[in-house]
């Protein structure tokens, strides 16, 4: 179990080297702030695919369409050129808001019906 955790985390830095040569790569400058706040488009992606805040399980598949969604999204409000900037940062946050979960958590009950 400790091997497969430490394999997890040997893979992950090893990728995050490699997403960072390309970042570099495609802007031909390294900055300390190119991935800023990506982590939070992941979170939704997952969300936007279906797992739930308060546990449950999702797929790689549910997962990976978020992300497509996601990338819709952003992809419409950079060719809408006057759409403010902040307003295309919250526009993924707001997609996230349908897909919140109706329970209140794992094996509470439903006390709306």
């Amino acid at each position: 179990m400790k091997s497969v955790l430490i394999s997890v985390y040997v893979l992950c830095g090893l990728l995050a080297g490699v997403a960072g040569i390309i970042t570099s790569g495609r802007l031909n400058a390294g900055s300390p702030t190119a991935g800023n706040l990506a982590e939070l488009d992941s979170i939704a992606a997952v969300i936007i695919g279906g797992a739930s805040f308060l546990g449950g399980r999702g797929t790689v598949l549910n997962a990976v369409i978020g992300a497509l969604m996601i990338g819709v999204i952003r992809n419409g409000m950079n060719l809408l050129t006057s759409v403010p900037s902040c307003s295309r940062s919250s526009s993924v946050s707001l997609s996230c808001w349908p897909s919140r979960p109706t329970s209140s958590g794992p094996g509470s009950k439903n006390v709306s019906g």
